[in-house]
């Protein structure tokens, strides 16, 4: 049986603390819209996470808003590289590392792009924030970007 790894478990809220000119790139790079990046600006984002344990394997739901609504997802934390469609094809690997979660993405067909990022939970002055530190790479450019996210209510 897998053990409990419950640091990412609750409600997060962006502090939309991003830079947002290097978020804009990437969602270009990705095929989203002028127009839907332009509102995606305007939002501010709210994920629910929860690990858990099925069959002896470590699980990750995240609850969120997506293009067309509420998304759930449910990404297996063994490395394993999953297929995913929303706005565009992507292929994603989960993989815990100690006490943080490595994400790793690549566009679908290959090639065109990539993300690597490390998701953590940290605390600062007594509040605990979830981080994605992220590397997109497209062509010859790299391009790092950091989403915060303040823990809202527990999971």
């Amino acid at each position: 049986m897998a053990d409990t790894f419950t640091t990412f478990n609750g409600t997060w809220l962006s502090t939309k603390s991003e830079d947002w000119a290097v978020v804009e790139e990437i969602l270009g790079v990705q095929g989203i819209s002028w127009m839907l990046r332009k509102a995606l600006r305007l939002v501010t984002p709210q994920i629910q996470m929860r690990v858990y344990d099925k069959d002896g394997a470590l699980f990750l739901e995240v609850k969120r808003p997506g293009i067309t609504g509420q998304v759930t997802v449910n990404w297996l934390l063994d490395g394993t590289p999953v297929s995913w469609e929303e706005g565009f094809k992507q292929r994603l690997s989960f993989t815990r590392v100690g006490d943080r979660i490595e994400v790793n993405t690549t566009s679908d067909p290959a090639g065109q792009w990539s993300n690597q990022a490390v998701w953590t939970v940290e605390t600062e002055d007594g509040e605990k924030y979830h981080y994605r530190r992220s590397v997109f790479k497209y062509g010859e450019k790299e391009l790092q970007w950091v989403s915060r996210y303040k823990y809202v209510i527990s999971g």
